[in-house]
């Protein structure tokens, strides 16, 4: 492990000092840059092959290399961050955007008044300038001139995307940038970008200026009301994940519920309190107070110093609320980087339930940056160069999926609701001794035995609130065979699917069963089921993502 005085894990938005890329160098200087960067990654940076193998790279590169006397500063720009696109590893970029973060751009691109996020109804303009107030929670149907769909698909080039959720949390953004609409074809050359919106039952067309200075107050993605910024939210209390963003931490305690609510933006430590501190006063509470359910929401997490992790671990494995039904952490599409290490730790660690969104990092990740200046332009580059492996190092999985998904629409943030946080406080666990017997049902092999006392629990009218704890005990109860026995796993995971059939992550996981015995041909139909019931949600995306690797697989 490295040391504290060195680059620890980085979550790629940190604000570094560097200066803004050089205006009008010449061609001949802009492919020097390029030269130096790709030598610079062969000779330094060669575990970032691991998507993508050299040769290509390297095609891709003289492509470039030929194309740049041809192109503008802006597209050339551009074709170097598509270039670190294709390691397709989110700590590794050229930062094109700001509406992340506040810090001014490195490109010399503008953003418009606006912030964009991907709901799970469609795509809304979640906050407006107030000059714009007016666009403030419309839906976007059109921008420029595609339609929303295919403007987001088009942006996907310029994005490390590590998988489906980080471009949601972090390539999303970059549809606030004129530079990028236009430079890639979504927008025509001008001096107003115009959006087709809808909001309240009517549609109707605004138009934005490319060349204005907005700086756009982004916290963990969003614009919260602020001087000179409308936010979609409606008015009233925030609900709790959006409530004291100032603080990296926080706890409230939900006496209705038993329930003791954890907020940890960040990994690391905060003014006044460290993080040991902190959850001193967390675990303290939950000795001295009547406490049923604890919740630990690192849904806004994308990192930090994951050698702070540790008081956390330790806690949790040591507390009596270190059981299922019990002990709960919420994930989403910016949990990330060190954020990911907590989440690793937790999942081998304690008996918590994961639920919310998948995360946006891979299970075992390239992680820590340097930040590289190219020498004529100035254009700071991220590269990574640490491989963090906390789990088997056959894990391959993209990303740490929730064991019950629940993803908000655009309603439930204007009206202040928390479906996710709702969906724990509701949550009961199965008997236990169910689960229990059918885990020695199916270890002796009585399939048939287990089937039937999983359908007459399933069929009585007082198990009927618990089917989605149902599912995902059985999913929980498949991928506790999955190494040991693939043909149980299989058996059980195949169940899920006839008792849940239009669950896709019923079908996901049966796809991973038959992924791990190697038949690929039911694997591959499992996760086109998964895609069809899921075709624009995190499951379909990581089934769409899995059967890519697997294609890739079979043609080679």
């Amino acid at each position: 492990m490295m040391k504290f005085k060195n680059l620890l894990l980085l979550v790629f938005i940190a604000t570094i000092s560097v200066c803004n890329a050089q205006p009008n160098i010449s061609a001949k200087q802009w492919q020097q840059d390029l030269v130096y960067l790709q030598k610079l990654i062969d000779a330094d940076y060669s575990g970032l092959y691991s998507q993508i193998n050299k040769e290509d790279f390297h095609k891709s590169v003289e492509a470039l290399y030929q194309k740049i006397p041809q192109l503008s500063e802006n597209d050339i720009m551009i074709g170097f961050a598509k270039l670190i696109a294709l390691f397709r590893i989110g700590h590794s970029g050229i930062s094109l955007s700001t509406a992340m973060h506040g810090e001014e751009l490195k490109t010399g691109f503008h953003n418009l008044p606006l912030n964009f996020y991907l709901f799970k109804d469609g795509l809304y303009i979640q906050a407006a300038t107030d000059e714009y107030a007016e666009a403030a929670g419309a839906r976007v149907l059109k921008i420029g001139n595609l339609r929303v769909d295919k403007a987001i698909e088009a942006i996907r080039p310029v994005v490390s995307i590590e998988n489906e959720q980080f471009f949601k949390a972090y390539g999303i953004p970059l549809l606030g940038s004129p530079e990028v609409l236009q430079s890639l074809g979504i927008a025509s050359k001008g001096e107003h970008i115009p959006l087709l919106l809808s909001k309240n039952g009517k549609e109707f067309k605004m138009k934005f200026p490319v060349n204005e200075r907005y700086h756009v107050p982004a916290e963990y993605g969003m614009v919260e009301a602020t001087e000179g910024w409308t936010s979609s939210r409606q008015a009233g209390d925030a609900p709790l994940w959006l409530k004291n963003l100032k603080q990296p931490y926080s706890f409230d305690y939900l006496p209705n519920d038993k329930a003791l609510y954890v907020r940890q933006n960040q990994i690391r430590n905060g003014h006044g309190e460290t993080i040991h501190q902190f959850y001193q006063r967390v675990f303290e509470f939950t000795e001295q107070n009547e406490v049923d359910k604890l919740i630990l929401d690192l849904r806004q997490n994308s990192g930090g110093n994951n050698y702070l992790n540790k008081p956390a671990i330790l806690g949790l494995i040591k507390s009596k609320l270190n059981k299922k039904g019990q002990l709960f952490t919420i994930i989403g599409r910016r949990t990330f980087s060190a954020a990911q290490n907590l989440v690793n730790e937790l999942e081998y660690y304690t008996e918590t339930t994961f639920i919310g969104e998948p995360t946006a990092e891979n299970v075992n990740f390239w992680g820590d940056v340097n930040i590289e200046i190219l020498p004529n332009s100035g254009l700071p580059v991220r590269l990574s160069f640490m491989w963090w492996q906390d789990l088997d190092p056959r894990d391959e999985r993209l990303a740490t999926d929730p064991e019950i998904t629940v993803e908000p629409s655009f309603i439930d943030y204007h009206t202040n609701h928390d479906p996710v946080l709702a969906a724990v406080l509701s949550y009961k666990v199965p008997d236990n001794q169910l689960i229990k017997g059918l885990k020695e049902l199916y270890a002796a092999g009585k399939y048939d035995k287990a089937e039937e006392t999983v359908r007459a629990f399933v069929n009585a009218e007082e198990n009927k609130s618990l089917m989605k704890q149902v599912e995902s005990s059985l999913n929980r109860l498949g991928y506790e065979f999955l190494d040991e026995n693939t043909d149980t796993s299989t058996a059980i995971l195949d169940l899920n699917t006839r008792l849940f059939p239009e669950s896709a992550n019923a079908w996901d996981s049966l796809g991973e069963s038959y992924l791990n015995a190697n038949e690929f041909d039911k694997a591959i139909a499992c996760y086109e089921k998964a895609i069809a019931l899921d075709p624009n949600g995190p499951t379909g995306s990581h089934a769409r993502e899995v059967l890519e690797r697997i294609k890739m697989h079979m043609g080679k």
